[in-house]
């Protein structure tokens, strides 16, 4: 099967206990807001807007493409469904909160979309505590998802990882889910979060079953005739 990881990053001050993670208090350091500049030629913009949302789904595809995702849960299409079905309603909302927010960080070059990190704001209890949280946009009906990556990885997470940072002031809780356990995500971003030393766990979150293909399509069926 599929294994899934869940990663989750607290700001300092929060004060939610992670396990085998210290708590921080409101003093400890954040990155130098000197780095928060994004390099010449690119630019970092956060879309919280329906419509905008809606409007960048070809350019969104076309990165899609760029990086070589094999499977469907990043397409705009399945975001786009996903939030329209599940974003505004309590029954399914992860928090139970139907207020959830889109915030999507998008990273572009002078050309393209090389990055994209599909977060939401909601408001969640987390340990008995009411927090604000930044999470993926997905639960349990979405398999698998992650940042989208199609460029040079260490700028790609480091630009969003400075978005963040630069409104730590607005989250409690960074919370990624369902990402697949190869995911470069996971590393990249909890070796940001260490160094402005943050407290991080990481805990196995679910299996989703797949079977593995060979040849084409047509093989395949001619094989189960």
């Amino acid at each position: 099967g599929f294994d899934a990881d869940a990663d989750r990053i607290e700001r300092p001050g929060s004060q939610i206990p992670v396990p085998g993670s210290p708590l921080l208090d409101s003093g400890s350091p954040i990155a130098d807001p000197a780095s928060r500049i994004p390099k010449p030629g690119s630019r970092v913009d956060v879309i919280s807007d329906y419509d905008q949302f809606v409007g960048l789904e070809d350019e969104w595809n076309d990165a899609v493409e760029r990086a070589r995702i094999p499977h469907p849960f990043l397409r705009h299409e399945w975001v786009r469904t996903w939030w329209d079905s599940f974003a505004a309603s309590p029954q399914f909302a992860r928090s139970g909160d139907a207020g959830a927010q889109l915030h999507v960080i998008v990273v572009r070059d002078q050309e393209h979309i090389v990055g994209i990190a599909p977060l939401m704001r909601e408001h969640a209890v987390v340990y008995g505590l009411p927090v604000r949280r930044l999470a993926l946009i997905a639960n349990d009906h979405t398999p698998r998802t992650d940042f989208l990556v199609a460029g040079d990885e260490s700028e790609i997470y480091s630009a969003i990882w400075n978005s963040l940072a630069g409104e730590m002031d607005q989250w409690d809780v960074l919370q990624l889910t369902q990402l697949p356990r190869a995911s470069r995500t996971i590393p990249a971003i909890s070796s940001l979060a260490s160094t402005a030393r943050l407290p991080i766990g990481t805990w196995k979150s679910s299996d989703s079953p797949y079977l593995e293909l060979a040849g084409t399509w047509e093989s395949y069926w001619a094989s189960r005739s």
